[in-house]
């Protein structure tokens, strides 16, 4: 039977992971190169490429080049 404290730290664990799946959500880069055989080349490698074993996969999309970021 755990104890109260194995407990509270199996739950502390899970939320702190939990947390951090969270955060990594919300980040992105944008990558200008130089040919589109480049571009297709990263795209067709990377994507869905795991990050750091944090279970989290990379998602490459193509975005235009008129868009603008605040």
């Amino acid at each position: 039977m755990e104890t109260e404290r194995e407990q509270s730290e199996a739950y502390n664990m899970e939320a702190l992971r939990q947390y951090e799946l969270n955060k990594m959500k919300y980040y992105y880069a944008v990558v200008f190169c130089n040919t589109k055989k480049t571009a297709k080349t990263i795209e067709k490698e990377y994507n869905g490429f795991e990050l750091e074993l944090s279970g989290i996969k990379l998602n490459i999309k193509y975005i235009a080049d008129t868009l603008q970021f605040p």
